[in-house]
């Protein structure tokens, strides 16, 4: 009996993530027809209520966490925020030692650099050539009451 449940929360699972998948490639085209129209807003009543999609440029910052490890030294530290799939994998040690820890499971938050430039900590010459910037197109569709 409870094989059989697993067995079909896993089919279940798997049908969701395929679904994911798909909604991912739809909001693609979405995008893509927007674009090719010009458009940054659509609103769109369907039976089941109006929608408002709004196409957005977003940055995507990259960090190179090998040159600002080098660079940064102990300030390293300031820069990095939590990484949940890092979290979990050092869960038993993050748990006895987060903050020396901090270096294994983090990742470099753009809002701690803004921060730590900002106070002074770190210079925004520190970071010239250790990072890279892309403009991603996102798309945000709300229920419109």
């Amino acid at each position: 009996m409870i094989t059989k449940l697993l067995v079909e929360i896993k089919e279940i699972e798997s049908k969701i993530e395929a679904l994911e998948i798909d909604k991912q490639e739809l909001r693609k085209k979405v995008i893509a027809v927007m674009t090719e129209k010009g458009s940054a807003l659509e609103i769109i009543d369907l039976p089941i209520g109006k929608f408002k999609m709004v196409k957005k440029q977003v940055a995507n910052v990259t960090y190179s966490e090998e040159i600002l490890k080098q660079r940064l030294g102990n300030k390293y530290k300031l820069v990095l925020d939590l990484d949940a799939k890092q979290l979990r994998n050092h869960k038993a040690e993050v748990l006895q030692a987060l903050g020396d820890k901090l270096l294994d499971v983090g990742v470099i938050s753009q809002n701690r650099v803004k921060a730590a430039v900002a106070s002074g900590e770190l210079a925004a010459g520190d970071f010239k050539g250790a990072f890279e910037k892309a403009v991603v197109d996102r798309l945000v569709i709300t229920r419109i009451p």
